[in-house]
């Protein structure tokens, strides 16, 4: 992207305007503006990345799509060919909604939140955090960061003593 280019998000409203008419974010929601704003970039994502980053962005792409009102979720389809080229329309959207369910989709994001989650753990660990199963004691959060230095006094979570 050139410093001059504007973000993909700024793209495709008005874009969307020239191709199907002034008229045409008037079913917009709040909620809806939003996610095809975020659609934008994951469009933009998707297009720009190695075959883990476009799995993950199919991922994200689905999520919010649903996030939008089944009338108004044909307009973030539309914009894909504003971010990439016109033969991406039915690559990405097909990789998204074709032969993909809702199970499936929640299986692989509880399975990447927990890699994610185990990862952040050990590396905090590796600073001198710990973590206690408040389960046990009574709490409503299964995991509680207990920020602690090896010599046992307590410390900032930005590290400093």
């Amino acid at each position: 992207m050139s410093t001059r280019e504007k973000p993909a998000c700024q793209q495709v409203p008005p874009w969307l305007k020239d191709r199907l008419g002034k008229h045409a974010l008037g079913p917009l929601t709040g909620q809806d503006a939003v996610a095809l704003s975020a659609f934008a970039h994951v469009v933009a994502l998707w297009g720009r990345s190695d075959s883990n980053g476009r799995r993950l962005a199919v991922l994200a792409g689905r999520a919010i799509v649903l996030a939008m009102q089944p009338e108004t979720r044909g307009l973030a389809k539309t914009s894909i060919p504003c971010i990439l080229v016109w033969s991406h329309e039915a690559q990405l959207w097909g990789a998204m909604f074709d032969g993909v369910d809702d199970a499936q989709t929640d299986r692989v994001l509880r399975e990447l939140a927990d890699e994610d989650e185990r990862a952040m753990i050990a590396g905090l660990q590796a600073k001198g955090f710990r973590f206690v199963d408040a389960q046990a004691e009574g709490a409503t959060h299964a995991r509680v960061l207990e920020p602690c230095c090896p010599e046992g006094g307590k410390r900032s979570m930005g590290g400093a003593p």
